[in-house]
């Protein structure tokens, strides 16, 4: 007897798995394109990079603001989840250290696509205010254990770092070497002597 309809069916966890992926490719692919392209990022380039059809980029986010937005939320959920893992990491130093290089590698993806994000944060003030205080909170998990472990100053608060390391990516073109340079002083800077 053939099968049903309902049992040719791929198991739903089968295909969230494979949405994951997709969407992972997809906004890897956006930072990409908008680190190259800015403004110039077109929705096509970035379904060819990502592997997929235009229009699933069209279907899932709308339009290349949509797009962004969705990026930027990652990036946030990305340094929140990134905090808890280094949070369990052997060398708390070496953990503020990787998740300030992380900050840094977003803040040039973010400015690439600010021509995209300044209108939704025109729109909604406290979605960037929020963002960083989300960003800040996720700092202070392993600042406060490189604080415990007596690598840091003890008066670094977690939001005058996200103040300084913002500071690291100035406007203009992008140029990582520079601000790998300046967020490398920036933590010296926070070093307990």
């Amino acid at each position: 007897m053939p099968a049903t309809k309902s049992q040719r069916r791929t198991p739903p966890t089968l295909v969230r798995a494979d949405a994951k992926r997709n969407r992972r490719r997809i906004f890897e692919a956006a930072k990409a394109c908008f680190a190259e392209s800015g403004a110039g990022a077109g929705m096509e380039d970035i379904a060819r990079r990502a592997g997929v059809g235009v229009g699933t980029l069209y279907r899932a986010f709308g339009n290349r603001s949509g797009l962004a937005e969705a990026v930027f939320h990652d990036m946030v959920e990305e340094l929140v989840h990134a905090a808890s893992h280094l949070e369990a990491a052997q060398d708390p130093c070496l953990a503020l250290n990787m998740w300030a290089r992380e900050y840094g590698r977003q803040l040039a993806s973010k400015r690439a696509m600010i021509g995209e994000l300044q209108p939704l944060f025109e729109r909604d003030p406290a979605l960037l205010h929020n963002s960083r205080l989300r960003a800040a909170e996720a700092l202070e998990v392993v600042l406060s254990a490189a604080r415990e472990a007596g690598c840091v100053r003890k008066d670094v608060l977690a939001t005058d770092l996200i103040m300084l390391l913002n500071s690291a990516a100035s406007p203009g073109p992008a140029d990582p070497e520079r601000d790998d340079r300046l967020i490398g002083i920036i933590l010296d800077g926070i070093r307990r002597c």
